[in-house]
């Protein structure tokens, strides 16, 4: 920074040898230790000393160092002629005005001595920025600055003079690595100066030009930003607004709270010029992403779908990356679609709701096809209608199993038959392999017509080895109850067949009741509660 720079402080021009700044330094400690605060004439009259035994020796080391006696070096100002002179004598009698339009006027050109006094008049302004917040004083610094850096031609010019001032420890290796330094040590000074003036519009212009982060942006500014960010975040992850079953006031309080904050920190990044940073987009996907946990829980278990789809309309607005935003403009389609055609499902849901699978399954036929060319409808009634069938079917399942353990008329044979004929007619509605499934529905009607009383006790097993390969391939999803019924029913009707036309020998009936036959009573059951108070209440 210019108020500790390491000239500034001693009192020396940027010419000084090392042998100066040591002399220099022994004198000022010598009469600060005797509290008489030492004044030179090479003292800036606008820019106050900071001089303590403390950065007095700060500057001589940095001064003794040869690669920070280089960043010294150039951001200080070099008087290589008598223009250059007349400025500093005018800066020195606080004349800032003066000094900037003797150099203004003189650097016009491109040549060495333009150039240096370019970077003269960049410093100047900065130096005066100190002081005065001034918009033009920004911008014209930064122009100088981008200028001067990106001029090979001075840095030719600035590299012969540096050498002339420091014989003893300047090598184009340094020169070199200040070179690629240079951008980043200019940023930590804007940002110590925004942070003087609490103006945004220094890191704005000073990205606008360089594209560049110092670490002071990072450590000073981004950081603290994207952590306020972050916690906001983890809060709303952690909101099970759900949990009570409402979306109650402190709840809608809390969350606009919580977005209006992150806001809040996103504007300021604006501000800074910050906002389309590569970082600076993954935070605000997380920002998105958070939001949307949000989303889901109003959506899917309180069905709050307009303040949904709000808070998705904010998170679109946010998100940083264009595959986050196309995944939020696919949600926001889909939520827009499921609230345009409520008024029209609603009919559908009573019915599913009220267990009326067969009124439900009846109206979504003659609905599909008025709304044919509803591409969301028709998902919707696909997967009611595969929801529907499997329902029914379970209903005649269940009631064929109370007639077969009851051993009345023909066991159940009638709804076993109505359910496994309605199941498999609908393959296709399932996620199954209809070529297998037909392949496993003939090897059973083939066994099933070889019933006899010597192999009844081999059916039990044979059955139950398709209850496991079902397990196996659709653990988890409705496929699995519905397979199993599926292959209940094919197997019991044949069986029914068996009973009806042995009900006269009572022991022999009686005695398949006692070797495993129970089990589809009791597997049957189990299915019927599992479907029914579980898929219909859980479905989309």
């Amino acid at each position: 920074m210019l108020t500790t720079n390491s000239y500034h402080v001693l009192g020396l021009d940027s010419n000084a040898s090392q042998k100066d700044a040591l002399r220099r330094s022994r004198e000022m400690i010598n009469r600060i230790k005797i509290d008489d605060c030492p004044e030179y004439e090479t003292d800036i009259g606008c820019l106050q000393s900071e001089r303590s035994e403390k950065t007095v020796k700060e500057a001589l080391q940095k001064l003794q160092n040869p690669r920070k006696r280089i960043k010294e070096y150039f951001f200080w100002f070099q008087v290589v002629d008598e223009v250059d002179e007349s400025a500093m004598a005018k800066l020195r009698d606080s004349g800032i005005e003066d000094a900037i339009d003797i150099w203004k006027a003189s650097s016009d050109s491109n040549d060495s001595k333009g150039l240096l006094r370019k970077k003269n008049l960049a410093v100047l302004y900065m130096l005066a920025l100190y002081k005065n917040n001034s918009e033009s004083y920004i911008k014209n610094s930064l122009n100088l600055w981008n200028e001067v850096i990106n001029s090979e031609k001075f840095w030719k010019s600035f590299s012969q003079i540096y050498k002339l001032s420091d014989e003893q420890t300047a090598n184009q290796e340094i020169i070199n690595e200040f070179k690629e330094s240079v951008i980043s040590e200019l940023s930590d000074t804007y940002v110590y100066l925004q942070q003087i003036h609490k103006n945004d519009c220094l890191i704005n212009y000073f990205q606008d030009i360089f594209n560049v982060r110092g670490q002071k942006v990072e450590k000073d500014i981004l950081n603290p930003i994207y952590e306020k960010i972050n916690n906001a975040c983890e809060e709303l992850e952690r909101m099970d607004v759900s949990e009570d079953g409402i979306l109650d006031a402190d709840e809608r309080k809390k969350i606009k709270g919580l977005v209006s904050n992150i806001q809040d920190d996103l504007n300021q990044l604006i501000d800074l010029g910050l906002y389309d940073d590569s970082q600076t987009k993954v935070i605000r996907d997380r920002v998105a992403d958070a939001l949307r946990v949000i989303v889901l829980d109003l959506h899917n278990n309180l069905s709050e779908t307009d303040v949904a789809l709000s808070i998705l309309n904010i998170s679109l607005q946010i998100v940083g990356t264009s595959g986050m935003e196309a995944k939020i403009k696919q949600e926001v389609k889909t939520l827009e679609g499921i609230k345009n055609n409520s008024k029209i499902v609603k009919p559908v849901d009573e019915l599913m709701v009220a267990r009326k699978f067969q009124k439900a399954y009846d109206l979504i036929n003659s609905e599909k096809e008025i709304h044919k060319n509803n591409p969301d409808l028709q998902e919707y009634y696909k997967s009611q209608e595969t929801l529907a069938i499997s329902m029914i079917a379970i209903e005649k399942y269940k009631s064929a199993n109370d007639k077969f353990k009851e051993h009345k008329g023909d066991f159940g044979k009638k709804e076993f038959t109505e359910a496994g004929d309605l199941l498999y007619a609908n393959l296709h509605m399932f996620n199954f392999n209809e070529k297998g499934v037909n392949e496993i529905i003939d090897e059973i009607n083939e066994n099933v017509a070889r019933i006899n009383e010597k192999n009844l006790e081999q059916l039990d097993e044979y059955r139950n080895s398709f209850v496991e390969q079902s397990k196996q391939a659709f653990e988890g999803q409705m496929e699995e109850s519905v397979f199993i019924v599926l292959i209940d029913c094919f197997i019991y009707r044949g069986l029914c067949d068996f009973l009806v036309k042995y009900r006269k020998k009572k022991g022999l009936v009686n005695n398949l009741y006692t070797i495993g036959w129970i089990t589809v009573w009791i597997y049957g059951i189990g299915i019927i509660f599992f479907i029914a108070g579980w898929i219909v209440d859980n479905r989309d």
